[in-house]
């Protein structure tokens, strides 16, 4: 006997005929078929003593109560090939199947081999293919250097043959046993997959695979996340024996795990978790060092969208709260260093409606969030709805000449000044204020305060005079006559001589 092929099913009626007819049906003959039924309510188990009544190579096996690797203990007990393969209940394979596989392993001498799939995604009504351009031929000691070339094709334990004492010898891995809610698939492929000395990937396409709404994988489980954490230190694992993991390696598994966590988010968001629990259950997946350094690499396209997703659920569920946590204090300064001041539920609320800032934010760019809320500021936009002065002083906390204007009015109208004062363009500020001061009355106590304060810093004595005559003059318009007069003394023992809007100013004062 050169095959056992092993069908486990739970209610799958409805696939089951096409499954085994399609095994039935091979051009290669010499093989077992074990049916096994894990205690199905349907007609699952009458379909199967149909074919196991008209074909003496099928082996019916029955169970009263479902189970996961039953396929195991069928194997462990009835299975006599000498390669094994598993096919799905509600999947199917080409007639020539077993013969392109069976003389794969026999003109290779190969321990694993494997064909492309279709892949039928019954959600979409579309189909692709999961395949290899050309033929794929790798000893063991090479396997480093090919990973992402063949990893696709071991996170399924279908679609290809392993050598019997393989499966055998190798300690099965169950939801049971490693506490995992999904990928035992790939764990036990990897498994067999150590003790393979060569395998041969096949760049035809003969397995058919069926997705459809049940499955298990998108559906919540608290587990989930743990999974995912589980799979990536498995695969590092897996790599470790040939030496350090090399860059193409290492951000392929942080692009894998990035999608992985993009699943689990899917699953978390269409739960019936409270807001509280969700949070509870983003914390878990970022305060973990591996996110923290594949969110890290925005560079790729694919980590920046699913980061960008996991965010932007955080936000709209801390959208509700009154207020964010310490230790979320901390995932957000990890995270975004630049715009942690920043970030606070009403700022969340705001990213939410403006999803370029959103972007800004996710991005840790702090000018550009500085930028873009000046200019909701001069817009006069969102005024009443948020706080817009209290996330700019958030940014500016940094830079002492900004870190304490508060002054909306300032800001809206004066926002391109702000701007170059956070970026520490000193020079073209103070140059541009000094042209408002010329131009117009300004009646505005920031703006003339955050002037002097920068002629000080900037040494441009004339400026600074300048600054206080206008700032005395702003005092007495405003009738605050004895700080008028203080300005006024000032200037005086500066050693400044009156000029003509000097001596303007102390005879309306004294008059």
């Amino acid at each position: 006997m050169k095959v056992t092929i092993a069908t486990q099913a739970f209610n799958a009626g409805k696939y089951l005929d096409q499954c085994i007819k399609s095994v039935l049906g091979q051009t290669y003959s010499d093989y077992e078929y074990l049916l096994i039924d894990n205690g199905s309510t349907d007609d699952t188990r009458d379909i199967m003593k149909k074919y196991a009544a008209i074909d003496s190579r099928v082996k019916l096996i029955t169970y009263d109560q479902n189970g996961n690797v039953r396929w195991y203990s069928a194997i462990k007990s009835f299975g006599n090939g000498e390669y094994y393969m598993i096919l799905d209940a509600d999947d199917w394979i080409e007639i020539n199947y077993l013969e392109k596989l069976m003389n794969l392993a026999t003109s290779t001498n190969s321990d694993i081999v494997a064909t492309g799939s279709v892949i039928h995604d019954e959600n979409t009504f579309q189909n692709f293919n999961r395949e290899v351009s050309q033929r794929i031929i790798l000893n063991n000691i090479e396997l480093a250097n090919f990973f992402p070339y063949y990893h696709v094709f071991f996170r399924t334990m279908w679609g290809k043959l392993i050598r019997m004492d393989i499966i055998k010898n190798t300690q099965v891995i169950s939801p049971k046993n490693t506490d995992v809610s999904y990928g035992t698939d790939t764990l036990n492929s990897f498994a067999w997959l150590r003790k393979a000395n060569r395998i041969c990937i096949d760049n035809s396409v003969f397995h058919h695979y069926r997705i459809h709404k049940k499955s298990v994988s998108h559906k919540y489980d608290p587990r989930q996340s743990y999974s995912d954490i589980y799979l990536y230190n498995d695969a590092i694992d897996f790599l470790s024996p040939y030496g350090p993991i090399s860059e193409d390696n290492q951000i392929f598994l942080y692009r894998v795990y990035a999608n992985a966590v993009s699943d689990t988010l899917a699953n978390i968001v269409s739960s019936d978790l409270t807001p509280a629990d969700r949070l509870e259950e983003y914390f878990k997946i970022l305060e973990r060092k591996v996110t923290k350094e594949c969110y890290g690499r925005t560079d790729y396209e694919d980590i920046a969208n699913n980061k960008a997703k996991l965010f932007f659920e955080l936000f709209r569920t801390f959208s509700d709260m009154s207020e964010i946590p310490q230790k979320w204090r901390e995932i957000f300064a990890a995270y975004f260093p630049k715009c942690v001041g920043a970030i606070s539920v009403q700022s969340m609320k705001l990213a939410l409606t403006e999803t370029t800032l959103f972007k800004y934010f996710i991005d840790d760019n702090a000018a550009a969030v500085m930028e873009y809320v000046c200019d909701l500021l001069s817009r006069n936009k969102y005024s009443k709805q948020f706080d817009l002065p209290q996330i700019l002083q958030s940014l500016a906390r940094p830079n002492p000449l900004i870190s304490s204007i508060s002054d909306s009015r300032f800001l809206k109208k004066y926002s391109g000044v702000y701007l170059l004062l956070y970026q520490s363009k000193y020079g073209e500020a103070l140059d541009q204020m000094t042209d408002v001061l010329l131009k117009e009355k300004v009646n505005n106590e920031t703006f003339l305060q955050t002037y002097l304060n920068l002629a000080a810093l900037s040494e441009r004595v004339d400026e600074f005079i300048f600054g206080k005559i206008k700032t005395a003059g702003f005092y007495l318009l405003e009738k605050r006559f004895d700080e008028c007069r203080e300005t006024l003394d000032e200037i005086s023992e500066m050693g400044v001589e009156d000029n003509e809007e000097i001596s303007k100013l102390k005879a309306e004062l004294n008059g």
